[in-house]
Order: structure tokens, then sequence, then C-alpha cells
């Protein structure tokens, strides 16, 4: 029973913290159907063979059989169905919230950025993609395990009783195995690392140690961490065939226990022939569920440390803000701003602007200048060593994080979540009809392509042009329309043509914003009311 507890609380574990509540109970209502799917085929084909011992006609048994294991089959499909479209839809919505978990823990995480980058970039991807094949794939085992009992119970009580006995035997004396299968090859690796190192040293002083060794002595050495190496390796496989076996052994025993039962309870006219398949075929199938259990239990291990790395970032409420609605009453303005990294040399010192709303300004400078820094640090993701930043009159400072972003969106290179052209115009925010065609006015031509606003996009953009990707992410500025909308070198993969374009559009869709692009391009200056260079930390006219 220890395997079952511990199998149940992983699983309630992960789905604790993935907050899929709604995809966990859909996950087992659906493996329910599959499982009570499987168990009726099987009691059908019982009644079949117990329906034509009985004298009936074979031929009208066997017609209703096969529509009742036909209807069986679509339900299974259907299950299947649900859950794949299910999980897919999860899978996007936990990756859109574990990411912002990301980026709202970016500040104050005690992770380093690089750790920060890898958890955002892998752990999350990781997750949204095994973590519900993790939960699903211990939810099935268990709820097959519970319906195949219970139906072997009913079928053929005293068998099963001692099937489970003989089960849960061997997995006990299994565990010690497992656990010296675990330490054996931790030090199969362990010998072959210390063979291979071996083996890089020669390979890359030859030479040198061809003149400073007997070649006899070197092969000898070479040859023992081999043969040690090769010595666990073979320890493993003992241990593997030995767990295999008992397995093996089990399973054999139950099978010959049920049905020698089967056919002395049938011969004695104590059960039919159709009870004694489906006494068979339980038996068969319950050994084939408690053989899979360590690879259930080690997927669920395997899942959970991952989330457990995603539960390390601070995890605060994020705070729903309406978009769109909003339009920015006062300037942002930056007094004497200076910021330094790690109390470093100065990045950007004694930085003074003022950035009014219904203006588009550019903030130009050689690479390294300090321009991402700048806007890093209006978007609210760095703090500024001196100095004040103000929104309309108030200390940004003094705001939340869902305050400032509520009116303040950064964006840097053009990002993408695995979903529909909506998914990626929405990203995250609720659908507004009328909003949604004003922001995707420029997108005409590839939606009527790909037929239309439903058209599935990869992470990494794909199949979009550069041109087409940057017209989504422009898109998704308009229907957010924020107050203030910070761009960090926006168009740098796609043609100036296509810049002067996107930045024409910007303008005209959030007139009342207040934009500012960091640019190394000066071929579009003519689009913006101001362009300021960013030289010496310090802003320019």
């Amino acid at each position: 029973m220890k395997m079952f507890s511990t199998l149940a609380a992983r699983f309630l574990a992960i789905e604790r913290l993935l907050g899929s509540h709604r995809c966990a109970a859909a996950m087992v209502a659906l493996a329910l159907a599959r499982s009570l799917a499987s168990v009726l085929a099987v009691n059908a084909l019982g009644g079949l063979f117990s329906a034509i011992e009985a004298g009936a006609s074979a031929a009208r048994a066997a017609a209703w059989t096969l529509l009742w294991l036909a209807a069986l089959e679509l339900m299974q499909t259907g299950a299947l169905w649900l859950r794949m479209r299910l999980a897919n839809a999860e899978s996007g919505r936990l990756q859109r919230r574990l990411l912002r978990r990301c980026i709202a823990s970016g500040m104050d995480s005690d992770m380093p950025g690089g750790e920060l980058a890898t958890v955002a970039a892998r752990d999350v991807r990781q997750v949204a993609e095994d973590g519900f094949a993790a939960l699903e794939g211990s939810c099935t085992w268990l709820i097959s395990i519970a319906v195949y009992m219970v139906y072997g119970l009913i079928v053929n009580p005293a068998a099963t009783v001692v099937l489970i006995a003989i089960e849960f035997g061997v997995i006990w004396s299994i565990k010690k195995l497992n656990d010296q299968l675990d330490t054996q090859n931790e030090a199969r690796r362990q010998a072959y690392g210390k063979w291979f190192e071996l083996l890089g040293a020669v390979a890359d002083k030859m030479e040198a140690c061809m003149a400073c060794f007997d070649p006899d002595k070197l092969l000898a050495a070479l040859e023992k961490r081999a043969f040690r190496w090769n010595e666990e390796s073979r320890r493993s496989l003992d241990t593997l065939l030995r767990v295999d076996g008992r397995f093996r052994a089990g399973r054999l025993l139950s099978e010959l226990l049920v049905i020698v039962s089967g056919l002395v309870m049938w011969l004695s006219g104590s059960i039919a022939i159709g009870t004694v398949y489906a006494s068979i075929v339980t038996v068969q199938k319950l050994c084939d569920l408690f053989e899979k259990s360590s690879d259930v239990l080690d997927d669920l291990t395997r899942c959970q440390s991952t989330v457990k790395r995603l539960a390390q970032l601070r995890s605060e409420r994020l705070v729903s803000v309406a978009h769109g609605e909003r339009q920015l009453q006062g300037a942002l303005e930056l007094k004497d701003i200076s910021f330094s990294y790690d109390g470093g040399s100065a990045v950007l010192d004694g930085v003074d602007a003022v950035f009014e709303p219904g203006h588009m300004y550019a903030i130009v400078g050689t690479s390294g200048c300090g321009k991402s820094t700048l806007l890093k640090l209006i978007g609210g993701f760095l703090r500024n060593t001196g100095g004040l930043l103000t929104l309309e009159g108030r200390p940004c400072a003094d705001m939340s994080r869902e305050e400032l972003w509520a009116s303040v969106q950064y964006t840097a290179q053009p990002a993408f979540i695995e979903g529909s052209f909506r998914d990626n115009v929405l990203f995250g925010l609720a659908m507004d009809t009328a909003r949604f065609e004003r922001a995707c006015a420029g997108c005409e031509d590839f939606l009527a392509r790909d037929a239309a606003e439903d058209a599935w996009i990869r992470p990494n953009g794909d199949p979009l042009s550069s041109g087409e990707r940057q017209r989504i992410v422009i898109a998704r500025h308009i229907y957010r329309n924020s107050p203030v909308l910070l761009l960090d070198e926006p168009f740098s993969n796609v043609s100036v043509e296509v810049e002067r374009a996107c930045l024409a559009r910007l303008k005209s869709q959030l007139a009342q914003a207040c934009i500012i692009v960091a640019t190394h391009r000066t071929q579009t200056r003519e689009e913006f009311d101001r362009v300021l260079t960013l030289k010496g930390g310090r802003l320019y006219d």
C-alpha cells in the first residue's frame, strides 16, 4: 500500500503545483471511462463464450458482442481525443502562467539570471509538455488497477485476492533489488567516466604518454578501467534480470493459479467458461499494470523534481488588469537617473528626460551604450541606483509590478507561444471581438492564406516570415493598448520598409500612447516625433 500512497501523494503534489485542478479532474474522469470500457470489453467477450456454451445462437451472440465492442472502442477513441484536446489547451495555459511567474519573480528571485533563464526556457516547456503526460500516466495506472481489482473480485474473488497478495509480495521483494540497481548504475557511470577520462588524456597527449610511460603499462591501465566498467555493467544487468525474473515468476504463478482454479470450478459447474476467460484476462492485465509500477513512479519523480524547481520562484498573486481602457494622464519623467551593474562603472549617469503621451520617441546609440538598460529601468525590470523615475507624477518605486505593468509594456525580441494566431495576439488577455478585429487589421493577407485566425504557430514563430511575425507582435501591442510602450530593437531582423510600415501603424492606432523605441537604425528617423541619443550614460537631443 505504500507504493499506492506514494504514487497518489506525488500525483496530488504535481497537480497542486501545476494548479490544473480542472484538467486533473477531467483526466480522472477520462481514465475511469477508458478503464471501464476496457473491463466491459473483457466482460462482453466472456459473455459471448458463456452464451455459446449455453446453446445460444453463436452468430447472434457474436453480432451483439461485436456491436458492443465497437461502441466501447468508439468510447475509448472519444476519450483519447478529449484527453489530447484538453492536455493541449491546458499545456498552453500552463506555459503562459509559468512564464508570467518567471517574469514576476525575476527581480526578487535569488536565482542568478542565467539559472532563471534556464528555468524559463527549459523547465517551463518541460513541465508544460511532460507534466500532463506524467499526471495522465499515473492517473490511468491507479484507476486501471482499482477497476480491474474490483472486477476481479466480482468474477473470481478467491483467485484475485491471492493474485494481489502475490504481486504485492513480488513488489516488496524487489524493493531492495531496485535500491541495489540504483547503486550499481551509479558505480557503472563513474567507472565509465574514469575510463573515458583516461582514454581522452591519452588521446590528447599521445606522444608525451608514449615517451614517458611504458606502452604495456598504459594499455594495462586502460584495460583495468575498462574491466571495472564492464564488471559494473554486468552486475547491473544481473540485478535487472533478477528483478525481471521475480516479476515473471509472480506472473506465471498468478496465471497458473487462476487457470487451474477456473478450470476446476468450470468442470464442477460452479462458473461458466466466459467467467474463466474473464478471470484469465483480468489476471494478465493486473500483472501488466503491476510491472509498470516502477516506470510510473519514475516518471512522476522526474516531473516532480522539475516542478519543484519552478516552485522555488517567488509565488505571488498576479493581479488581473484590464487593458485597452486606460489613457495616460501625465508624463513619464526621468530625473538624474543613474544605474550600474553590481557596483561597477555607471551605465547610466544623470539621465534626464520627459516622455509625453501621444508621442513616439527613438533612443539611438552605439551597441552597448545602455539603451536596453534604460528601457528595462522604465519597465520595472531593473532598479535605478540613483535619481527618480515617475509616471503621472507618482514615483515608480512606490508602485507594485502589477500597477506598473498595467501602464507600461516592455518588449524585446518578438516572442511566440505554441498555439493559434489568436492565442499569440491575445497573449493571455480576454477576447474582445471588436478590439481583436481592429488590432489584426494589418494581417489580412496571411490570415486568408492560412484560412483563419486559428492558424497554428510554433514557439519559434514558424511557419511565419519575419515580416509576418512582426505584424503579429504589432497586433498584440495594439490589442493590449498600454499607455506606455517600450520596444527594444524590435525591428532588427526586418527590412527598413517593414519597419517604417510597423511604426506608422503603431503611431496611428496608438495615438494616445507614449511609445519609446530603442534602435540602432537611422533610416526611419522621420517616423518619430523626437530622436534622443544615448552617449556616455546621458541622453542628448
